[in-house]
């Protein structure tokens, strides 16, 4: 901010208390919009269109939301006595304040669709290249997949039970965003989990954590899948830990990939649950190396 007010403005006559109330109201605004009601609401209208006319219809909502912030920010400005406000507020001035900040935001919203593709994890990997060679490392899966999928699959059609498991791992993902938890793909009916498996016992509990916050958050809106679906959705989990070779693979499309027997077992296990009647299932590999929380 004190770089372009002293390009734009001259370091003079630049209100840094303007610029900074400007910029924490764009940042506060804009991220709002995108955290509460885009990324928090998976229905929202805005998610349901494509790429393109989603950014272009986000860009035209954000313009207009700094413009806003622009002007009122001067407005408040001029009426806390700086009579000097006004003085700057030139239709150049305003454009370019605009153009830039709407380049900012753009940017920002930009990386943001791209890393809700691959992750944000992964994405870091990518450009830091940290696997670029592969590396051996510890890591604890998890395999979440939704009991009894083909008979829903063939009650709603293909078309309604895609809505339904979108919804389920949207929920999924709201339930395991806070535990540090990486999604390596979606697999059919199931999505695929991993930690770093550390040395510390007690550091190991997210992926339990996670766990049940998936389960309470599916039992908070079971009332919801079944009054929209007729059905009420249920988890199956198995949980593995062990060393594997994660290394980037791909040229055209590039992505982290993680190879051993500790992914192959864990989709061995993932089998178990229901033959034993249970729904969640830890090997004792894993269940080693992890302290169990309290409760």
């Amino acid at each position: 901010g004190k770089a372009y007010g002293d390009a734009f403005y001259g370091p003079d006559d630049f209100d840094y208390q303007l610029g900074f109330r400007i910029g924490f109201s764009i940042a506060f605004v804009s991220a709002l919009i995108e955290i509460v009601y885009i990324r928090n609401y998976r229905r929202s209208w805005i998610r349901r269109v494509a790429y393109l006319p989603g950014l272009v219809v986000r860009v035209l909502v954000l313009t207009l939301l700094i413009r806003l912030c622009i002007v009122g920010n001067q407005a408040l400005s001029y009426w806390l006595g700086d009579l000097s406000a006004w003085q700057d507020f030139t239709f150049m001035n305003q454009m370019r304040d605009t153009l830039l900040s709407v380049l900012v935001v753009i940017a920002f919203i930009m990386v943001s669709q791209f890393t809700s593709i691959i992750g944000m994890r992964r994405f870091l990997h990518l450009v830091s290249g940290r696997y670029y060679r592969p590396a051996v490392e510890e890591r604890i899966f998890m395999f979440v997949d939704l009991v009894d999928s083909s008979r829903l699959a063939r009650r709603l059609g293909d078309l309604r039970f895609h809505d339904f498991l979108a919804e389920v791992f949207f929920q999924l993902d709201r339930a395991s965003i806070g535990y540090s938890g990486e999604v390596v793909s979606y697999v059919g009916d199931a999505v695929i989990y991993t930690w770093p498996l550390r040395e510390a016992a007690k550091r190991n509990r997210s992926c339990l954590k996670a766990l049940r916050a998936m389960h309470r958050q599916m039992d908070m809106v079971a009332d919801a899948f079944e009054l929209e679906f007729g059905e009420r959705p249920r988890l199956r989990a198995a949980i593995h830990a062990g060393p594997v070779v994660v290394g980037e693979c791909g040229d055209s499309r590039r992505q982290v990939t993680f190879l051993g027997d500790a992914v192959n077992m864990t989709a061995r296990l993932e089998a178990l649950p229901k033959p034993l009647g249970v729904d969640y299932l830890i090997s004792e590999h894993a269940l080693e190396r992890i302290e169990l929380p309290g409760n």
